[in-house]
């Protein structure tokens, strides 16, 4: 009877010990696969980053061709007071 309870108490405990820790290399394995995780996701936001800074420098090249001055509309006025009062 004696040996029956050290083998119900022994062998769960046993059962216990070795399944519920976590080996180094179990933990560096899983470590790894988080890290590449993380560096698939930074080099998606950093190429993300880049497009759009470049989109950025496009638009501004752009803004700077764009001219603020009253030649457009010196231009525009007499096409529009010339076609009022007509019927397209």
């Amino acid at each position: 009877m004696r040996q029956h309870w050290t083998c119900a108490i022994l062998l769960p405990a046993a059962v216990l010990l070795t399944t519920g820790c976590a080996t180094r290399s179990w933990v560096r394995e899983l470590v790894n696969k988080q890290e590449v995780e993380i560096d698939q996701r930074f080099a998606g936001v950093e190429k993300r980053l880049a497009d759009d800074a470049q989109q950025i420098e496009g638009m501004g090249s752009r803004l700077q061709t764009v001219r603020y001055d009253d030649q457009p509309r010196s231009m525009v006025e007499p096409a529009d007071s010339s076609a009022s009062g007509r019927l397209l």
